[in-house]
C-alpha cells in the first residue's frame, strides 16, 4: 500500500489552486478534475501541464511530497490490526501525518485534509490520538500540533487532485501491476515525472537529501 500527501504552508494554498484551476479552464474537459484515474490519450497535454507544474512547485520547494510505502507482507493486518482494514488504513495515515511532527521540526500548527471516505472512525478521535502521539515523541504534553483533521472531496478540491496526481505516479513505480502497459497515457506521465523531478526510477527509497519529494518505507521497530 502507497500513501501520500502534499504539505505546504498555508499562504501558499490560493496561489496553487488558482493555476490547477487555469490548467483545467484550459481544457477541453474543463469541466473533470484532474485525478490519475482520469488520464486518457485525449486528456494528455492537460496532465503534462499539470505534471510541470508539480515539478516546479517541488523544485521551487513550495510544495512537498512525502509518500510511505506499506509492506502487506511485513504489516500483518491479522495481527497489528486484530484482521481489520480499516483500523489498518487509519493506523497507517497517522503514520504518514506524524512524519510531519520530525520534518518540519514540530510546528506550532498542522493542517490535514484527507480524501473523502465511508469510516467508521471519527476524525476527531484520530486527531486526539494524533496529538497524544505527537506531545510524547515531542517530551512537550502541551504540544498538541494537529489544529484540524477532516475530510474533503477530491473532485471539488485542487490541492487534493494534485496530491492524488503524484500519488498514482508514486504508486506506477512501485506497483508493477500497474505497469503492464508501459506506452499507456498513464506511464508516460509517471516516466515524463520521474525524468523531470530527477529521477530515473523511483521505485526506491529517496536519499535524505531530497526531502521536498520524499519516499520511504515504513518499518515496524
Amino acid at each position: 500500500m502507497v500513501l501520500g500527501a502534499v504539505s505546504t504552508s498555508l499562504s501558499r494554498v490560493e496561489g496553487i489552486c488558482q493555476q490547477i484551476d487555469l490548467i483545467r479552464s484550459q481544457s477541453e474537459f474543463a469541466g473533470d478534475s484532474l485525478q490519475w484515474k482520469n488520464i486518457t490519450e485525449r486528456k494528455y497535454q492537460d496532465y503534462e501541464r499539470l505534471c510541470d507544474f508539480a515539478v516546479h512547485l517541488i523544485h521551487s520547494h513550495i510544495i512537498d511530497f512525502t509518500a510511505v510505502i506499506f509492506d502487506n507482507h511485513q504489516v500483518k493486518n491479522r495481527i497489528y490490526n486484530d484482521g481489520d482494514n480499516e483500523t489498518g488504513f487509519q493506523k497507517f495515515v497517522c503514520e504518514l501525518f506524524l512524519c510531519y511532527v520530525r520534518k518540519y521540526r514540530k510546528p506550532p500548527e498542522i493542517h490535514c485534509f484527507h480524501g473523502k471516505r465511508s469510516s467508521r472512525f471519527d476524525m476527531q478521535h484520530i486527531r486526539g490520538i494524533l496529538n497524544a502521539r505527537a506531545a510524547k515523541k515531542s517530551g512537550r504534553y502541551n504540544y498538541l500540533p494537529f489544529d484540524t483533521l477532516d475530510y474533503r472531496d477530491p473532485s471539488c478540491s485542487q490541492m487534493h487532485q494534485l496530491n492524488d496526481f503524484l500519488l498514482g505516479i508514486a504508486s506506477w513505480h512501485w506497483n508493477p501491476g500497474m505497469r503492464k502497459n508501459l506506452e499507456s497515457p498513464k506511464s508516460n506521465i509517471a516516466k515524463r515525472f520521474a525524468r523531470e523531478i530527477g529521477y530515473a526510477m523511483m521505485a526506491t527509497e529517496t536519499p535524505v537529501t531530497a526531502p521536498h519529494f520524499d519516499i520511504w518505507k515504513f518499518k515496524l521497530k
